[in-house]
């Protein structure tokens, strides 16, 4: 039992790794607008801490965009990490988290309708990866910077060397599907009629 403890650490410290990876790729390119902080102590309103796994901070013109970022590749239950979140959420100002996962089989049902209920974003590796190349053609834009095509190449190059050939396929379909929208930030879902009760 304690053997397979051990394996399940080491393979959430490995993902937590290559997570770092993909982040520190974006602070390379941009390191006047981004800074990313390692096991983040979060102090809650009812005087404990929360360590999420990093804290990606982008200063953008309009605001200075925070979110708490936890990693999970352990088999560990969903239902943990999903009352960690809450905490984090409800007994904090950080109420911007977003959840990156392995595998899309580590959520169940209703573990992900209670985190999308909550605000919460769940991205894959791979969605993650995206959503970083995105930020980073934003913020090359914001300094006039020609759009950093090498950065989406060492993504890749980074999750063939880290998960596969395999692990490149979903990093390019997840780019080519449509946007992945910030549930967190909109007034009202797509798609619905606001006027309408």
């Amino acid at each position: 039992m304690r053997y397979e403890a051990n394996r399940s650490y080491d393979r959430g410290m490995e993902f937590e790794k290559l997570v770092a990876i993909l982040l520190n790729l974006l602070r390379v390119r941009h390191p006047e607008k981004v800074r990313i902080t390692r096991h983040p102590r979060v102090k809650l309103y009812n005087g404990t801490v929360a360590i999420p796994d990093f804290e990606l901070v982008c200063d953008l013109p309009h605001q200075i965009d925070h979110r708490l970022i936890e990693c999970q590749d352990r088999h560990r239950s969903s239902q943990d990490i999903a009352h960690k979140i809450r905490d984090i959420k409800s007994l904090s100002r950080k109420n911007r988290v977003v959840l990156v996962y392995r595998e899309p089989e580590y959520l169940s049902q209703p573990v992900r309708r209670a985190l999308d209920a909550d605000g919460v974003v769940c991205y894959s590796l791979y969605e993650l990866a995206t959503f970083l190349e995105r930020m980073g053609q934003t913020l090359d834009a914001l300094v006039k910077r020609a759009p950093s095509a090498d950065l989406a190449g060492e993504m890749a190059k980074t999750i063939k060397r880290e998960v596969g050939e395999s692990g490149v396929a979903k990093f390019k379909a997840s780019q080519l599907s449509s946007p992945k929208s910030d549930e967190a930030m909109l007034a009202t879902p797509p798609n619905q009629n606001p006027w309408r009760w």
